[in-house]
């Protein structure tokens, strides 16, 4: 599998069309980031009724985690 998008060299952008994001999904750029060494990641879901981002960043120095949420009206 690969990425939807690498972003100015530097940013996976993985895009859904689901009613809801789960575990997988998260799980599923988190593991694009390890892979490629980019630190940040976009997941952006228009399959909700409210347009959903997620940005996450990935570092050896620290265990990745979902930084910021934010569903878009």
């Amino acid at each position: 599998m690969r990425p939807d998008f690498v972003c100015f060299g530097e940013v996976v952008a993985e895009l859904k069309t689901l009613s809801e994001i789960t575990s997988r999904e998260e799980a599923q750029i988190l593991g694009y980031l390890k892979a490629t060494g980019f630190q940040t990641g976009l997941l952006i879901n228009f399959g909700a009724p409210s347009l959903f981002t997620r940005r996450f960043i990935h570092s050896s120095r620290w265990l990745p985690e979902a930084v910021q949420e934010s569903p878009s009206e």
